[in-house]
């Protein structure tokens, strides 16, 4: 698998489920490693900026007036 291929792989899910098994087998680990979330983490992770709203509206997550 080329270099190229290998990064496709590593951003893009589609083409990474498009892969067969002898190809994934060979595909190298990310060098970030596994990153995951846990559902009791998320909270934690999205803790939003007024205190309570979870919308990704501009009002919860404007820095300014």
């Amino acid at each position: 698998m080329s270099e190229v291929n290998i990064i496709r792989a590593w951003k893009d899910a589609d083409y990474r489920g498009s892969l067969t098994a002898e190809q994934l087998a060979k595909l190298p680990a990310h060098p970030a490693g596994v990153i995951e979330f846990h559902a009791q983490d998320l909270p934690e992770v999205f803790r939003p900026s007024n205190g309570g709203c979870f919308s990704p509206c501009h009002r919860c997550f404007s820095t300014g007036p």
